[in-house]
């Protein structure tokens, strides 16, 4: 099978099923995050690994790893947030 075509298997597969956060360190699966009102984008671990920034429709959401309670809601964005990025300091994210 060629890869193009099994990357569309594996997308077609996982459509709808809610978004995981991976542990940075061993990539073990740490905890699935049901979606609340949409899919969840994006997930970005910051540099120091103690928090998640998650975009869901037009809100930014941030998880503490610890103990996986999320810990700021971000609300009014114009559009529906693709994707998020930590500053390497880890002081500020962004998203698009």
């Amino acid at each position: 099978m060629k890869p193009a075509a099994l990357r569309f298997l594996l997308l077609a597969a996982d459509a709808g099923a809610p978004a995981r956060g991976f542990d940075p360190k061993n990539c073990g699966l740490l905890r699935t995050i049901a979606p609340l009102g949409g899919p969840l984008n994006g997930p970005a671990f910051s540099p120091d690994g103690r928090r998640l920034a998650l975009g869901s429709l037009k809100s930014l959401l941030i998880y503490e790893t610890a103990k996986w309670r999320r810990t700021a809601r971000f609300e009014g964005h114009p559009h529906v947030i693709l994707s998020v990025a930590w500053s390497p300091d880890g002081r500020r994210v962004a998203a698009g």
